[in-house]
């Protein structure tokens, strides 16, 4: 079945109040390598943080809690998945909707910010170096295939294809590696959190495609 069907299908049995929220939810944001300054682990691309993240009010607000009900409402989320922030993009036209939602990439760079932030005010995240072209997997859509030349360890053309099972396979990893570092949700937040914002009633979810 196309993907884009499947997501039709799941859009069509949304009703249009408020959905119910799949709390324990991990988000994945792909950056810039950048050394850690905290724990000393070197150059890390990727973060991962618990949705209640979101919440903090030293987050843009109310992009954030938006975000985070993009994060936790959206059909089909189960408790402790890990979602990139390129799935919330691809369910949101592909960034067409974006607009209407958040300033993403501010939000992004706050929740960077305060998971390498040192002492009090810190968020619990896993940090992690993700080689190419893994981290091309993550940054873009569910549904991207990337051509993988192992000598060069470069994208090309004629070189064996990764696309969503191993994508699958990675989150899948990460979501196993963070379902060992808490059991307490709140306490990889981090911070004072705010109520999620209670507009709009649902998200304006178009998975590209569909």
């Amino acid at each position: 079945m196309r993907p884009a069907l499947v997501y039709s299908r799941l859009m069509s049995t949304l009703a249009r109040k408020r959905p119910f929220a799949v709390r324990d939810v991990y988000l994945l944001i792909v950056h810039e390598p950048r050394p850690h300054p905290v724990l000393g682990l070197g150059q890390v691309n990727v973060v991962i943080v618990h949705a209640l993240t979101l919440l903090r009010s030293d987050l843009p607000q109310p992009d954030a809690s938006r975000m985070y009900r993009c994060l936790t409402e959206f059909p089909g989320r189960i408790p402790g998945c890990v979602v990139p922030l390129s799935t919330l993009t691809y369910e949101l036209d592909n960034g067409r909707l974006w607009p209407q939602v958040a300033d993403w990439e501010a939000v992004s760079e706050a929740v960077v910010r305060i998971a390498f932030a040192p002492g009090q005010g810190q968020c619990r995240s896993l940090t992690l170096l993700v080689d190419h072209p893994y981290d091309a997997l993550l940054a873009r859509g569910p549904y991207t295939a990337v051509r993988h030349d192992v000598a060069s360890n470069s994208c090309d053309l004629d070189g064996p294809v990764l696309g969503t099972n191993h994508r699958r396979a990675l989150l899948n990893l990460f979501a196993d590696q963070v379902a060992d570092r808490s059991p307490r949700a709140e306490v990889w937040a981090g911070g004072e959190t705010v109520p999620p914002a209670a507009e709009p009633a649902v998200m304006p979810y178009r998975p590209h495609g569909t």
